[in-house]
């Protein structure tokens, strides 16, 4: 940076920004003062450009607030967060950019054009594959400066990846590793174009740059300690967004296991008044009826206690398991028909089609093992 003709580095200059000196400037924002004298960009230049900067902040605030209203009743955008750029962190990424680049000139006629971020919104969502229906929202709403980026993590799929390429977006792994959606909006609330950098991702990725934005971008630190921990935290964030994912899944798989399970419990109660009618229809005595009858009322109540249990993720029995319980049974109905005098034409219309088991209540002339096979 260099210190403009009016300017010694020590001397008193309160016209920027109540900085007395440059001097004081690099101390209080972790700017190195020969880094900054590196970037060999003229203090009034930066001072220009922080005074039009805080000129437009109404500006600038208005179309964040835009952006951010037309993104609140999006499905799947759990909170939104907006911000203008500080002029003290504005005046930073100017010194990074010179520094990056001398011969590139920014000055208070094209600073808007070279940096982007002057206003910014976030919208964050719970589960990392919400991003694609929020994606598709913002198309429809603003126009974009430049193609939307995907920023990936190391060692995420080529699947994963290419998703994002199929819906537009330029892919590239993080430097950081974090996933993050980055998209340039036009917006023009007002007569000038303003463009909004609008970033999408799950709130642990935000939870997660936060702190690493935190700590290392104000000091630019480079420390192999405090990079290794951020790195840990990194992976620790990752596993999170995982995690949710397979919630998801696994709801609806439940979702999908109770469906089939109140489907099952249907069959089976058509199945116990089958039985029961077949009860009655023996040629047996009421207390041999009425012994068959408690068999039955004693499957019901075993059946509605694994019902109960199968509430339990840990411990909940798979549905063959659910059926044969039931069924298991059934051979000593057959051999207690047999003892009471069943005639052999009525056993065989007890015969399963499928499996040629006797079975007292056949659905479609299958035994329930059988007709059951589809749901395990």
């Amino acid at each position: 940076m260099s210190v403009s003709p009016h300017t010694s580095p020590g001397q008193t200059n309160k016209s920027f920004l109540n900085y007395d000196t440059v001097d004081a400037f690099c101390a209080q924002n972790h700017v190195d003062r020969k880094t900054a004298e590196a970037a060999g960009i003229q203090w009034s230049t930066l001072e220009a450009i922080c005074k039009h900067h805080a000129a437009r902040a109404d500006e600038l605030r208005t179309a964040g607030i835009v952006v951010t209203t037309a993104l609140q009743p999006v499905p799947y955008v759990h909170s939104l967060k907006m911000r203008v750029k500080n002029w003290v962190h504005l005046a930073e990424k100017i010194i990074r950019k010179r520094i990056d680049d001398p011969k590139n000139v920014i000055d208070e006629t094209n600073y808007t054009e070279q940096i982007t971020d002057l206003v910014g919104v976030r919208a964050l969502h719970l589960f990392k594959e919400d991003c694609f229906s929020i994606h598709e929202a913002i198309k429809e709403r603003w126009e974009f400066h430049e193609q939307p980026k995907a920023y990936v993590r190391k060692g995420d799929s080529d699947e994963y990846q290419l998703e994002f390429t199929k819906a537009g977006f330029l892919v590239n792994e993080h430097p950081h590793g974090y996933r993050s959606l980055h998209y340039l909006a036009k917006c023009q609330p007002q007569k000038t174009l303003i463009f909004v950098e609008l970033q999408v991702r799950t709130i642990f990725e935000e939870g997660w740059s936060e702190i690493d934005h935190r700590v290392r971008y104000p000091s630019f630190s480079d420390s192999p300690l405090l990079k290794q921990f951020l790195n840990m935290f990194n992976r620790l964030a990752g596993s999170a967004d995982e995690m949710g994912s397979f919630v998801v899944l696994l709801n609806a798989q439940l979702i999908s296991n109770a469906a089939k399970t109140e489907e099952l419990e249907v069959q089976l109660g058509h199945k116990g008044k089958q039985i029961e009618e077949v009860i009655e229809k023996l040629n047996i005595s009421e207390s041999e009826k009425k012994g068959l009858k408690e068999q039955l009322a004693e499957l019901r109540a075993a059946r509605t206690k694994e019902s109960q249990l199968s509430m339990d993720i840990g411990s909940q029995p798979t549905f063959g398991q659910l059926s044969n319980s039931l069924l298991g049974q059934s051979v000593n109905i057959k051999d207690l028909l047999s003892s009471l005098g069943g005639s052999q034409s009525y056993l065989d219309n007890l015969k399963c089609s499928s499996c040629g088991k006797i079975d007292v209540g056949l659905i479609g002339g299958k035994c329930l093992t059988c007709s059951v096979k589809g749901f395990t």
